[in-house]
């Protein structure tokens, strides 16, 4: 039985696991391996548990947690009447079968609720696995770019959604 409910402190440990686990397997050939290997599973929980997991879904498969997305007002100061997707992870073994979807379908509900009707993201450039599926979900690149130092500098692209959803366009 498939699951989407708002993550609880409960759930920092596992979610810190799907967020480390997720970015080693991703980001493997995308990224600085050093920068990579400086990462840890502490510390991907610990950013959890700072958190409280606040403006975070789980999406749970049989009782356990497989995936997870955290949302929230824009942390951009050009977008500010924006949410912003800011972390979509589902572990490997449960890819391309629709809980990536159906978790930021919730979260788009999840926005609406919180008065925001436009949204966008970042994507690294390198990821084309992440970049078709925004753009299967409605998501264009609107030109914006930035370089991140991830033991290397890195692109990302900003996207956001074709259209506004909800009912306040």
């Amino acid at each position: 039985m498939i699951e989407v409910r708002k993550a609880t402190l409960e759930d920092a440990k596992i979610m810190g696991e799907i967020h480390y686990y997720t970015w080693l397997s991703t980001y493997a050939r995308l990224i600085d391996e050093g920068f990579l290997k400086s990462r840890s599973l502490q510390k991907s929980i610990d950013m959890f548990r700072q958190m409280e997991c606040k403006n975070h879904l789980v999406l749970t498969l049989d009782n356990q947690v497989v995936g997870l997305i955290g949302y929230g007002p824009s942390r951009e100061e050009s977008l500010p009447d924006y949410g912003e997707i800011i972390g979509l992870y589902v572990l490997k073994a449960y890819q391309k079968q629709g809980f990536g979807k159906t978790l930021l379908e919730h979260a788009l509900e999840e926005l609406r609720n919180m008065g925001y009707y436009k949204l966008f993201l970042w994507v690294l450039a390198e990821n084309q696995q992440a970049i078709r599926f925004y753009e299967a979900n409605g998501f264009y690149h609107d030109g914006e770019t930035k370089q991140l130092l991830l033991g290397k500098p890195v692109l990302e692209k900003r996207y956001q959604r074709k259209e506004s959803y909800g009912t306040n366009n």
